[in-house]
């Protein structure tokens, strides 16, 4: 009913590619199927391409754009803040504390997925070391979900110093406007990771069992910790369904504490 020209389908299974043919569309674009999958999927598009899994994340979908003719140069990642936002932001990170010239780092240290998430007590250890050798303020953020914030309570509970408590207080867009206000980012392989990537602030990701060549940063001032074992990455929910990932905990926080030195200690005078 509603005419679309075209529809293109990122998703890459069969509901998505259904869509896409019901829509109409004269040019329907989307990934060819390479193991099970609908029937004759393949002859719902128009125009298709085999998926390459092993390319990054925005190289895979930029292959859609791609097949539709379009010439596609180095793309970065980009978030809009709102001025509404990101006095918003400022005014949380404000009332918490922090300066209005004050520099401070953001540790992000969940995900809704927590085999993604790293030791509570190596999230402490790095927070203390910032906030003793740096003298900057460490603000944690998180989503609102009650079992992230009672992950960045325990945390704050194993820390030394007193660090910012920011969890679940703030919107997407005013996450990433606190993000932009920040000199770095720590955290895992998560949303806000990205976010910082999108709003240029440098950032430090632990990784696990998801794929760093499909998922990490690439920014020139971005690092990335993880462990280069056979088994990663996996792509599972944990070691043996227990919903922690050894490669993960195998991390230890001195590891962390010298890619932060690396980056605080040639930048921050």
């Amino acid at each position: 009913r509603r005419g679309f020209d075209m529809a293109v389908d990122f998703s890459g299974g069969d509901r998505g590619a259904l869509c896409v043919l019901l829509s109409g569309a004269p040019v329907r674009c989307g990934y060819r199927k390479t193991g099970k999958g609908m029937f004759m999927r393949d002859r719902f598009f128009t125009h298709s391409v085999t998926p390459d899994f092993s390319k990054h994340t925005v190289d895979f979908h930029l292959d859609l754009v791609r097949t539709l003719g379009v010439e596609v140069q180095d793309v970065p990642l980009e978030m809009f803040v709102s001025d509404a936002d990101r006095q918003a932001a400022q005014g949380k990170v404000r009332a918490k504390g922090v300066g209005r010239d004050e520099r401070y780092v953001v540790i992000h240290p969940a995900s809704r997925w927590f085999f993604k998430c790293w030791r509570r007590d190596g999230f402490a250890a790095v927070a203390d070391h910032i906030a003793i050798k740096y003298g900057l303020q460490v603000v944690f953020t998180s989503a609102p979900d009650d079992r992230e914030r009672d992950m960045v309570a325990d945390i704050l509970r194993l820390s030394s110093k007193p660090h910012i408590n920011l969890a679940g207080e703030c919107s997407l867009k005013q996450l990433a406007a606190v993000i932009q206000g920040a000199v770095l980012f720590v955290g895992i392989d998560s949303a806000p990771m990205h976010m910082a990537q999108a709003v240029k602030t440098p950032v430090i990701v632990l990784f696990g069992p998801s794929g760093v060549h499909n998922w990490g940063p690439r920014g020139e001032r971005d690092a990335v910790l993880y462990r280069d074992w056979e088994c990663v990455p996996c792509g599972k929910d944990g070691c043996n369904g227990t919903k922690k990932s050894r490669c993960l905990d195998d991390i230890e926080p001195g590891e962390v504490i010298r890619e932060v030195d690396h980056f605080l200690g040639t930048r921050i005078t």
